[in-house]
C-alpha cells in the first residue's frame, strides 16, 4: 500500500487556508465526531500547470524571486538548474532574503530535487549567505503557498573551478 503524506489537517471553525498539493493528485479523508452538529465540508480546487524548470547554463548570473524586489505572489513555484562544466562547482551568494516560514526555498547539491540539500533557509533566522556545491550543478526550488506575499530573495551564482584556480576571495 502506498504511504500517503499529509498536506493539511483541517478542522471545525479553524481558518482553513489554501495549500498546494505535493503531487498531481489529492486524497481527501473526511471523518465526523458523530455529534450530528456539523454541516459536512466543501472543498474548492483548481489545477495549475507549473512553469518548466529554468536551465541556467551561463558561467554566472543573478536569480531572483518572481516580482522581485516586490514580494512574490501567493502560489508561486520557481525551479532552476544551475549547470556548470564538469571541472567546476557552483558558488551561490544570497544578496537579499526575506522568506515567510510557510514558504520553501531549497538548494540541492545536484541537478534534481532528490539530491542532497545544501540549504533550505526559509524559516531560519539568518541563512548562510555563501553556499558552495560539491557537484557541477545546483537544483533550486521556491514554492509559496498562501503566505500573503511575504517572501522575496535574490542570489548570484558563479561557476568556479574545483581545483581552486580562479576561485574568488571572500572578504566579509
Amino acid at each position: 500500500m502506498t504511504q500517503l503524506q499529509t498536506s493539511r489537517k483541517l478542522s471545525g471553525s479553524h481558518y482553513n487556508r489554501s495549500f498546494l498539493s505535493l503531487s498531481n493528485a489529492v486524497t481527501v479523508i473526511f471523518s465526523s465526531d458523530e455529534s450530528g452538529n456539523g454541516a459536512g465540508f466543501k472543498a474548492v480546487y483548481s489545477a495549475w500547470k507549473l512553469k518548466p524548470v529554468e536551465l541556467l547554463g551561463e558561467p554566472g548570473g543573478v536569480v531572483q524571486s518572481e516580482a522581485y524586489p516586490d514580494f512574490a505572489p501567493p502560489f508561486t513555484t520557481q525551479r532552476f538548474i544551475i549547470q556548470c562544466s564538469s571541472e567546476q562547482h557552483v558558488h551561490l551568494n544570497i544578496s537579499d532574503f526575506d522568506c515567510h516560514s510557510d514558504d520553501k526555498l531549497v538548494f540541492h547539491d545536484g541537478p534534481t530535487s532528490h539530491d542532497p540539500i545544501l540549504q533550505a533557509p526559509c524559516g531560519s533566522m539568518e541563512p548562510a549567505r555563501l553556499i558552495r556545491s560539491q557537484s557541477d550543478s545546483v537544483y533550486a526550488t521556491f514554492v509559496t503557498e498562501d503566505s500573503l506575499g511575504l517572501s522575496r530573495w535574490r542570489f548570484g551564482y558563479d561557476c568556479v573551478r574545483k581545483d581552486g584556480f580562479g576561485d574568488e576571495i571572500v572578504i566579509l
